[in-house]
C-alpha cells in the first residue's frame, strides 16, 4: 500500500484516543480554520496521521513490547505491539536499558519491541537479549550514560 498522503485531526487535548476527534481535514489550514471558528479558542490540538500508511504484516508472529526488569523474568509491562512505529520498532528489534530517578543500577529495566510466534516466546527472547546486554557491559554503560545526565541536569538546575 502506498503512502497517499496526510490527514489532520482536530483533538481535544485531553483526548488520546482517535475516537474522540472533532474532525478530520485533507489540509492543515482547513483544519486550523476549523479551530479557529469561534472568538474563543478552544483547547484543541492538531493531529497529523498518514492517510494509507505503509505498514509491516506477518502472518507467523505478533509484534510484542516486553518490560522486565534486572533480575526477573515476570514481565512489568507486555502486550501486542500494534501501532505502526512500534510496529517498525518490533522489525528492528529495537531495545533501551532504561533507569529511572534513585533507582539504582539493580533497579533498572529492560524494554523491547520484537516479532515473536506467542508471548511465552516474546518473553524467553527479550530474558536472552537482556542476559546478553548485561554480560556484554552494556547495562553498565547505559547505567553510566544516566548517572552522567542525572548529573549534568543537576548541574545546570542549581544555576
Amino acid at each position: 500500500m502506498i503512502n497517499s498522503g496526510l490527514v489532520y485531526l482536530v483533538m481535544p487535548k485531553w483526548e488520546n484516543s482517535i475516537g474522540g476527534a472533532y474532525g478530520c481535514f485533507d489540509t492543515l489550514e482547513k483544519a486550523v480554520e476549523f479551530v479557529n471558528r469561534f472568538k474563543t479558542i478552544p483547547d484543541h490540538e492538531i493531529m497529523e496521521m498518514n492517510l494509507n500508511p505503509d505498514y509491516f504484516s506477518h502472518k507467523e508472529m505478533d509484534p510484542y513490547y516486553v518490560r522486565i526488569g534486572k533480575n526477573d523474568s515476570v514481565p512489568i509491562d507486555h502486550y501486542i505491539a500494534d501501532m505502526i512505529d512500534e510496529v517498525e520498532d518490533a522489525d528492528t528489534e529495537n531495545f533501551q536499558v532504561i533507569f529511572h530517578g534513585n533507582c539504582g543500577i539493580e533497579g533498572g529495566q529492560f524494554a523491547m519491541y520484537l516479532f515473536a510466534p506467542s508471548k511465552k516466546a516474546a518473553l524467553e527472547k527479550v530474558i536472552a537479549v537482556r542476559n546478553a546486554v548485561i554480560q556484554q557491559g552494556e547495562w553498565l554503560a547505559a547505567w553510566e550514560r544516566y548517572n552522567s545526565e542525572t548529573k549534568l541536569l543537576s548541574n545546570i538546575a542549581r544555576f
